[in-house]
């Protein structure tokens, strides 16, 4: 009866040893957990930097399409918040042109914080 009774103390123990163990690891990888979703969290309302060519400017819809180099294409939204530096409105932009732009992601468009023209380059 006695050799039962360890058997079973000896199970409970090393049951309580792999709980304690979980929790353990559990408490280690909180920490990151946590901090992976405040810099998801951050990037968002950071601004992106992308660079390349226009190819298409509407200004119906106040939108630039830009070809960035080794990128898809990606269509951002020019608003009355919007920063020009080497020009001052959307209507100077055309096709061709090369300018870099800060814009952060609002839902599924893409909103220009800052536009900047960049010197055309040529002989």
């Amino acid at each position: 009866m006695e050799t039962v009774m360890t058997a079973s103390k000896q199970g409970n123990r090393q049951a309580g040893l792999i709980l304690t163990l979980l929790g353990c690891l559990l408490l280690l990888l909180a920490p990151f957990v946590v901090a992976q979703d405040d810099t998801s969290q951050g990037a968002k309302n950071e601004p992106l930097f992308i660079q390349g060519v226009v190819k298409r400017v509407s200004l119906e819809k106040r939108a630039i399409t830009l070809k960035p180099s080794r990128q898809e294409r990606i269509k951002i939204t020019v608003d009355d918040q919007t920063g020009f530096i080497q020009m001052s409105t959307l209507e100077e932009l055309q096709k061709g042109q090369r300018i870099k732009v800060w814009y952060t992601v609002d839902g599924d468009k893409n909103r220009v914080v800052k536009v900047e023209r960049l010197p055309d380059l040529g002989c």
